[in-house]
């Protein structure tokens, strides 16, 4: 959803920095993959051939399917651009299907490597990050955080689809404020520190507790 003039041209820029990268002679016969930020582009960097693949970072998810949609359609691009986007919660409002577009098995990549810990990829990149692999550990923390994840559902559905309205910042630096590690997040304490962050207090459709909760009993996942 484009909210400003600001928004369409940094969406052009995109568009135009995608175009100079196609032309550049460096990149011929190479496929131009698009993902959301810089720790997509490290993990992604692990998978593909660099000789045969360009990696492009948006910087943000908003403006993938936008993007790849102008590309399918501009035969500037000669259809050497494919997209990899985290599904966040497209398949639960049911976005439509996008050519080139391709969404995580789970709720991002993230989620995906505790999915599949077994994978040698994903032993790696534990290992490089520090992250103790346990065959128990994406349950676990999937309990933890539920109250966060139904929050950001209920900002995806609630707010920015169903309402047309701007969605809260769920830019949470410090998830210690309610959340220890060893059990469910703190959710008064999860809903205040998404309150303090930039402008979501003087947002007049800012959920309360109860509105999360009843949310949840509405739309529970399996």
């Amino acid at each position: 959803m484009r909210n400003s003039v600001s928004d369409h041209i940094k969406l052009n820029t995109k568009i135009s920095e995608l175009r100079l990268l196609c032309n550049n002679e460096i990149n011929n016969g190479k496929t131009i993959v698009i993902v959301e930020g810089l720790s997509d582009q490290k993990l992604y960097n692990k998978y593909f051939d660099d000789q045969k693949v360009k990696i492009f970072k948006t910087n943000t998810c908003a403006w993938i399917p936008e993007i790849i949609m102008k590309t399918n359609t501009d035969s500037s691009f000669n259809h050497k651009i494919i997209a990899i986007k985290d599904s966040d919660f497209d398949r639960l409002t049911n976005v439509s299907n996008i050519d080139n577009l391709f969404l995580t098995d789970t709720h991002d990549w993230e989620t995906m490597c505790l999915k599949y810990a077994e994978s040698e990829l994903t032993n790696n990149i534990y290992s490089e990050h520090s992250i103790p692999s346990t065959e128990d550990i994406f349950n676990t923390v999937i309990e933890h955080i539920e109250f966060l994840s139904y929050i950001r559902f209920f900002n995806e559905k609630s707010i920015i689809k169903d309402r047309g309205l701007l969605g809260i910042n769920l830019d949470i630096k410090n998830f210690s404020l309610f959340y220890n590690g060893n059990s469910n997040i703190d959710q008064s304490d999860c809903l205040n520190s998404l309150k303090n962050v930039a402008n979501n207090a003087t947002y007049t459709h800012f959920p309360t507790e109860r509105e999360i909760l009843n949310f949840i009993s509405r739309n529970k996942i399996d």
